[in-house]
């Protein structure tokens, strides 16, 4: 009797975790997110691609070094017409607030 108990469980428990992922018994366009792609003659949108834990970071970067800076994380930030820029360091965005179209002309090279 013990024996069929375990059995039911295991099977049980097998079973919620193919209908967790998405498997055979969730269908051919089952409701999971895991493992699911866009139905049939639509396009891939970001909403349909599953979070992999971690945030995809805008890098900007840096016109007077050229170092690539994490726009949440930037040492110091300038806006000059209009435009945002994000600095590696206070001492680089020092040099731009300077001399702004020096940098400015040298990004667009």
């Amino acid at each position: 009797m013990t024996d069929i108990i375990v059995a039911i469980l295991i099977i049980s428990g097998w079973i919620y975790i193919a209908m967790r992922r998405g498997g055979a018994a969730a269908g051919c366009h089952g409701d999971s997110s895991y493992g699911s792609g866009p139905e049939h003659g639509e396009e891939e949108s970001k909403e349909n691609v599953p979070k992999l834990g971690k945030e995809v970071r805008e890098m900007a970067k840096d016109p007077v070094c050229g170092m690539n800076v994490d726009e949440k994380k930037a040492a110091a930030t300038y806006e000059y017409k209009g435009i945002t820029y994000y600095f590696c360091s206070v001492g680089c965005r020092d040099k731009f607030v300077k001399a702004p179209e020096k940098f400015i002309k040298q990004e667009t090279k």
